[in-house]
């Protein structure tokens, strides 16, 4: 499962959503590609040693828009990712 957690204008990244076999998860590739496209606008790098991303710090408004997102993905394929705002 891949959890997605925004606190303030920071949003985490973790997990796999295994929905499919590796090349063909469209879930993951969904998240993967949206939080590298956020990582954009980061001012410092947020990736771990592989090159995933693991957060981005937007700020808040930023941040919360970008929630919507991964919150329409969540809606649509609940077993394998979990959004969270705090």
């Amino acid at each position: 499962m891949i959890k997605v957690e925004r606190r303030g204008g920071r949003i985490s990244f973790e997990g796999h959503a295994d929905y499919a076999p590796y090349g063909y998860d469209v879930v993951c590739a969904a998240v993967s590609g949206a939080s590298a496209a956020l990582a954009c606008v980061a001012d410092e790098d947020c990736t771990d040693e592989s090159g995933a991303v693991q957060w981005v710090d937007l700020g808040e408004a930023r941040a919360t828009a970008a929630m919507c997102f991964f919150d329409k993905i969540a809606g649509a394929f609940p077993r394998v990712i979990q959004t969270r705002s705090r």
